[in-house]
């Protein structure tokens, strides 16, 4: 193969290795010299001798970044499931009326993540690295903007398109639908894995550190707290000594999802004032109600725009 025979001119004198492994041959090649690392994974059906994976760079040393289905999120990468998050994201805050707002940008921004994804799902980093590079610079420029202006406007009331009671039924639905995935449908990474594999040792007074197993033997890299906070769980679900299910590490996401929404929530509260949903109640139907989450200059009284 092209990239594979690339790969070994630029690392003359390399040395190969090969070994049978679930089924296959798999050909390794590793750099000379003391510095020594792996520069190529090679798959080989032991039948055809039909080549089946050929790995370089990155994807050598990180198989999360080869493409496999299910490596990450499972069925939520879907496309149908994931288009379909993102319409349900933009549509409540787009505004008909001023289709040039500043806002919409900000939109097609964070739904502009999802290009770069879908190259990273498809195993293509050369293009999905540098797409993620894009939202990135318009945050900072953004960010920089609004931080920096000399005399900063009030900002505008955030519009729905929707009701704001529709938009938090959504949030919930949304929520359960998150949570309800990740415990039917997720799988747990390094990270989740580590969680358990810490708590675990922290519950039976372990040292942390330098004995994690061989599995997740870079799991110990994280600081206490984040064991600490899978402690609760683990002991409810205990390890069990290898990387199964972890329903312990599932359990921890789903309550740290939903803190995580709780806190937005009280954070919102407290940028609005308390009295927003009470107002919004008594305003007549025929009004554009200002978004829960959405920025408000809490000394203006809250205001009524005839449709």
């Amino acid at each position: 193969m092209p990239k594979i025979a690339a790969e070994l001119r630029r690392h003359r004198g390399a040395s190969v290795t090969s070994q049978r492994k679930d089924g296959r041959w798999v050909v390794q090649a590793f750099t000379a010299g003391r510095d020594r690392r792996q520069i190529i994974e090679v798959y080989v059906d032991p039948y055809s001798g039909r080549v089946t994976e050929a790995w370089t760079g990155p994807q050598v040393a990180w198989g999360m970044a080869r493409g496999y289905p299910g490596a990450f999120g499972r069925s939520v990468n879907s496309p149908w499931i994931w288009i379909t998050l993102c319409v349900l994201f933009v549509v409540p805050f787009l505004d008909v009326r001023r289709p040039l707002r500043l806002l919409h940008l900000d939109l097609l921004m964070l739904v502009g993540f999802s290009v770069s994804l879908a190259f990273f799902n498809d195993a293509n980093l050369d293009l999905s690295v540098p797409l993620s590079f894009v939202p990135l610079a318009y945050l900072v420029a953004r960010l920089a903007y609004i931080g920096l202006r000399r005399s900063p406007r009030p900002p505008r009331p955030l519009r729905l398109l929707v009701p704001w009671q529709a938009l938090a039924m959504l949030t919930l639905f949304l929520l359960g639908l998150r949570i309800g995935l990740n415990m039917i449908d997720g799988n747990v990474i390094d990270v989740g894995y580590a969680g358990v594999i810490g708590a675990d040792k922290l519950a039976h007074g372990r040292e942390i550190y330098g004995a994690f197993p061989n599995d997740n033997a870079q799991g110990d890299t994280y600081g206490p707290l984040l064991y600490l906070a899978y402690v609760p769980f683990e002991l409810v679900w205990p390890w069990v000594g290898r990387w199964n299910d972890l329903p312990a590490a599932h359990a921890a996401a789903g309550v740290f999802d939903a803190a995580c929404v709780g806190l937005l929530f009280l954070i919102g509260r407290r940028i609005r004032g308390t009295g927003w949903w009470r107002q919004d109640r008594l305003v007549e139907p025929r009004c554009v109600r200002t978004a829960t989450g959405g920025p408000c200059d809490r000394t203006r009284r809250h205001q009524c725009h005839p449709q």
